[in-house]
């Protein structure tokens, strides 16, 4: 069982990076669409098509990181709990799990502000 839990968390860790790679992808691409219009006069017609289809795109993706970080920090707990009942050096465990746990919950806090937050309608 150990071994599923890691692969779990190990894929969920290279998915994770794959998706806020591409949502910073699209979100530099949606930033620079909506600096085109005039900060003065904002109207909706002067921003291109594609800022809407970009940030509902991102918005998805944030969702998604959310719900694959909490598949990892699930995998790293029951991983963890699983190295405690057979004895093995629990210390080490916790403080990776403990840094992998705070990073992928950073990402998924950033991501869901840039895509909540800092892209207006």
């Amino acid at each position: 069982m150990p071994d599923v839990l890691s692969l779990v968390f190990q894929s969920s860790l290279v998915i994770e990076g794959i998706l806020f790679a591409t949502f910073g992808i699209f979100f530099s691409v949606y930033a620079l669409f909506f600096s085109i219009v005039d900060p003065e006069n904002p109207k909706r017609s002067q921003v291109a098509p594609v800022v809407n289809v970009l940030r509902q795109v991102c918005r998805v993706i944030a969702l998604l990181i959310v719900l694959n970080a909490a598949i990892a920090i699930y995998s790293l707990v029951r991983s963890n709990l699983v190295s405690f009942k057979l004895d093995y050096s629990g210390f080490e465990n916790i403080v990776l799990s403990t840094g992998f746990a705070v990073t992928i919950v950073t990402i998924a806090i950033i991501s869901w502000i840039w895509a909540f937050k800092y892209m207006p309608k």
